[in-house]
């Protein structure tokens, strides 16, 4: 964690070139004199004056470049417990980032910085920095075999030599030699989670909190320990009251709901906030209940036989349209068949009558819902929150659905039967996402899928067919935003594929000894005027 907390400083202050931080300073370009080594970079003396001018490099940016990539991390809101507040750490005026914790670079690292390099004009440049953020993030993966860590150390070997020709000698410290071993380490010693620092240093913290003598520390440290050591093996022989022992997880989603028999879907979570009684339009309770009914499995059978009546009833029309045909006629039918089989003596379930007879007009609404350990809020919830927690994503058979959690429904039937169902507002998967050449998805929600006005819009989607992602202001794009999945600390992806998701191979033009014929100069900007060193 350590190596990547310096070698994140070390690209952030280079690029944004910060004074006494910066690894491309004049010194630097001394160097490079020295080693005989990129001419185009080498310090160039003002006639008649004691100043020079350094020529600008290829991870040079401009003034309002260093804003852009600023901006793109000032106005960052993350899922609650997911990161801290970097934004407090960023200054648009004076183009810096200070005051970055270990975890904070942790996320910058590996999440944020792909987002703020796009705004970097050197397409080489961004490469090779998304390469070595996608090894952090491969290293730090909860999943990964021998193979795997093994082509990463391939990699990274190849990755660095592309920093070579990106960054003077002086940025390649011991920190950034060390990323060669990390890989390896990982082989013999395990997933990097049971290793790294963070357990211990949050740790400390607890221990400097017990300091209550200044003049003996230690032994206030000490005494503080040993009481709650004793507390907590007392706690756990005390019955019926709260201890840390029985204390339930914040975002633990168990609860009366999850145990009520009649909660369809078993659906694991709970709603948060007190319950406001709203009135449904018809419109929205035929949307609601239709999404109900075609997703609920037990009555698969009545949906493959009102399909097979349109085969016969439709002849050869395409499959779109007979989809579309049964979304629309499936509830009536479905009510009618019941009715029917009711009144020719049948015995019909009662979850199944109950489904027929359609939900009632008044449901109650929350503000929000957890679900699989997962903290939902609605949009409006945010306005005045540091947290972001409304992202939806919905994985279908051949698209991404993106979208924005609005409200949270508790919808109820006869008998007691009650689902969740969050409103979303989707963005339009034709001229509201788009994905960009490196694997980026821009989301656009002035551009919806539909308003909810019509009948046949489908604004509701069950708690557990949904993920959790947030979303990323996009400098470059007034009204986009870029899509960052939300990995919860407690979940394990154990189908995950390290080496395709998380480290791709770069492709960059072959050595040579023009720079400038990869793209690796920049020929638009000034060089920077130095005063020229004693």
């Amino acid at each position: 964690m350590h190596i990547e907390k310096n070698v994140c400083e070390s690209i952030y202050h280079t690029l944004l070139d910060m004074k006494d931080k910066s690894k491309d300073n004049i010194k630097a370009r001394l160097d490079l004199v020295e080693m005989n080594i990129r001419p185009s970079l080498h310090p160039q003396r003002i006639e008649g004056s004691n100043k020079i001018i350094l020529p600008p490099a290829s991870h040079t940016m401009s003034k309002k470049e260093k804003e852009l990539f600023c901006k793109a991390l000032e106005g960052l809101k993350f899922p609650e417990s997911y990161a801290g507040n970097i934004s407090r750490c960023v200054n648009v005026n004076k183009r810096n980032i200070s005051g970055l914790k270990s975890h904070d670079c942790h996320v910058l690292m590996q999440q944020l910085l792909p987002l703020a390099l796009r705004v970097h004009p050197t397409k080489n440049v961004q490469l090779v920095l998304l390469s070595l953020s996608s090894f952090f993030r491969g290293l730090c993966s909860k999943v990964g075999t021998s193979e795997d860590f093994n082509k990463l150390e391939e990699r990274i070997a190849e990755t660095l030599c592309h920093l070579e020709r990106i960054f003077p000698p002086a940025f390649f410290d011991i920190m950034v030699h060390l990323l060669i071993h990390l890989p390896r380490e990982a082989v013999l010693g395990g997933p990097v989670q049971y290793r790294w620092m963070y357990p211990f240093e949050r740790f400390n913290k607890t221990l400097k909190d017990y300091k209550r003598n200044q003049s003996k520390i230690e032994g206030s440290i000490s005494e503080g320990y040993l009481d709650d050591e004793c507390l907590t093996f007392c706690s756990s022989h005390f019955e019926g009251i709260e201890t840390r022992w029985t204390r339930p997880i914040r975002n633990i989603g168990s609860g009366e709901h999850q145990m009520d028999k009649h909660w369809i879907f078993s659906c694991i979570g709970r709603p948060l906030g007190r319950p406001k009684m709203i009135r449904l339009e018809p419109k929205e309770i035929s949307q609601a209940h239709r999404y109900v009914l075609l997703h609920y499995d037990a009555i698969d059978t009545y949906r493959e036989r009102h399909k097979e009546e349109l085969m016969r009833s439709l002849g050869n029309r395409s499959s779109p349209y007979r989809d579309k045909v049964h979304a629309e006629k499936f509830p009536e039918w479905f009510r009618c068949q019941v009715d029917m089989q009711r009144q020719s003596g049948e015995v019909v379930p009662d979850i199944i009558k109950w489904l027929a007879n359609g939900p009632f007009s008044d449901a109650k609404k929350y503000t929000g819902y957890i679900y699989n350990g997962i903290r939902y809020h609605v949009k409006d919830r945010e306005t005045k929150r540091r947290t972001q927690n409304s992202g939806v994503l919905v994985t279908a058979e051949i698209e991404l659905y993106y979208g924005v959690l609005k409200e949270v429904v508790e919808l109820e039937y006869c008998g007691d039967l009650r689902t969740i169902l969050f409103r979303v507002d989707w963005a339009n998967t034709q001229n509201g996402v788009l994905k960009e050449d490196i694997g980026f998805r821009r989301v656009n929600f002035s551009h919806l899928m539909h308003s909810g006005e019509n009948m046949l819009d489908d604004p509701f989607v069950f708690p557990r067919q949904t993920e959790q992602v947030f979303y990323v202001s996009d400098p470059l794009n007034e009204g986009w935003c870029l899509v960052v999945k939300a990995d919860l600390r407690d979940t394990f992806d154990i189908n995950g594929d390290l080496t395709e998701e998380h480290h791709q191979p770069i492709q960059m033009g072959e050595r040579d000894d023009d720079d400038a014929d990869l793209n690796m100069t920049r020929t638009d900007l000034d060089g920077i005027v130095v005063d020229t060193p004693i």
